[in-house]
């Protein structure tokens, strides 16, 4: 497959639902009126993990060279995801010195190899750790499903990749309710759950990598075709923002039911042909996006630092919720930015320069 260029827009996506993911962690511990009133539709912000598996899973099978040698596929997954966990783990055991919230030496060892939440172990680490287990399963499947499409013919990996994302996404439905979330059990004693979303998420994008090399619907240039384009755009994407944030309803009593609208709104962008889609494709949201890595993995570091500090001062959060709530999550995304820049940037030129 020809290498393919980050759009933007897709950029600003995970921009968008890193800084949710950062909302719903912020609000598991504020408790507050403001979170459970009118942000009653954030605990289903879990659901934004899939979409991150999903876009994954669409640029890996993109950029994806199958006459790479397995081994250096693996060290240059390894080095492009672990270096920030293990920056996280040290600034982890610095600021708990300082702010005194829980930390475990020992329980970040399988953290730094990425083999942490994949069922081997409980979830340990420290207070709001447990957000690297997306890293290990994004890591691990990646790999399987580079060994999958290394050693078996197209027709093959087709079937099989579809028959692993039904049984995932099946098994992990009928075992969480069909709801959201989930990363840390194990379903009759074999899948782990983090692994499930992994498998079946990463697999969508496979399919939506198989349907862009087939310009599906690239070829509609007509003027009523790029309205209705623009119109599901914006329909979607209100649809997906409305239930991650402000229903406390699933849509459609399952979780997939987003999954889907959001595989259809993320392939729409892109191919790009609706007006959302081309008016956040600039600059800005490439810049945006660019550190929204950094934002997922550091931002659990600025909760329980606010965590610790807060506790101290419950009548002044509970007097001011929202200004308390937003400045926290306005504090953890600059963090995330000044984190990419400061560590993981540099890092990753020093693994490019040494590692390859």
């Amino acid at each position: 497959m020809v290498t393919k260029i980050r759009k933007n827009n897709i950029e600003l996506l995970r921009f968008v639902f890193a800084v949710l993911i950062v909302m719903i962690h912020f609000s598991v511990f504020q408790n507050t009126d403001f979170t459970t009133d009118f942000l009653k539709g954030i605990k289903h912000c879990n659901i934004c993990v899939e979409f991150f598996f999903i876009m994954a899973g669409y640029f890996l099978f993109q950029t994806i060279n199958l006459k790479q040698d397995t081994f250096d596929f693996m060290k240059h997954r390894f080095f492009r995801l672990a270096p920030l966990i293990w920056v996280y783990i040290v600034l982890s055991a610095i600021f708990s010195a300082i702010f005194h919230f829980k930390f475990s030496y020992d329980g970040n060892i399988l953290r730094l190899f990425l083999l942490n939440n994949l069922g081997f172990a409980p979830m340990t680490g420290g207070a709001f750790c447990g957000v690297s287990w997306f890293v290990s399963v994004l890591f691990w499947v990646s790999i399987f499903y580079f060994y999958i499409s290394k050693i078996f013919e197209k027709k093959y990996v087709n079937l099989i990749i579809w028959i692993i994302t039904v049984c995932s996404l099946g098994i992990f439905l009928n075992n969480n309710n069909y709801g959201f979330g989930g990363h840390v059990t194990n379903t009759a004693l074999l899948f782990n759950i983090g692994i499930l979303r992994g498998l079946y998420g990463m697999g969508i994008g496979y399919f939506l990598s198989m349907l862009k090399e087939r310009k599906l619907l690239e070829e509609c240039t007509s003027n009523l075709s790029k309205c209705v384009f623009s119109i599901l755009e914006l329909g979607l994407f209100g649809v997906i923002m409305y239930y991650s944030i402000f229903s406390d309803k699933v849509l459609g009593k399952s979780s997939f039911v987003i999954v889907f609208l959001f595989s259809i709104m993320f392939y729409l962008f892109i191919i790009q042909k609706g007006i959302l889609s081309k008016f956040l494709d600039n600059n800005v949201s490439g810049w945006l996006g660019q550190s929204s890595y950094a934002i997922y993995i550091m931002h659990p570091l600025v909760v329980s630092v606010c965590q610790s500090i807060m506790k101290h001062n419950i009548h002044y959060v509970q007097a001011h919720p929202y200004y308390i709530y937003f400045s926290e999550v306005l504090i953890a995304v600059i963090f995330g930015v000044i984190s990419f820049y400061v560590f993981e940037k540099p890092v990753n030129r020093l693994v490019k320069r040494f590692c390859y």
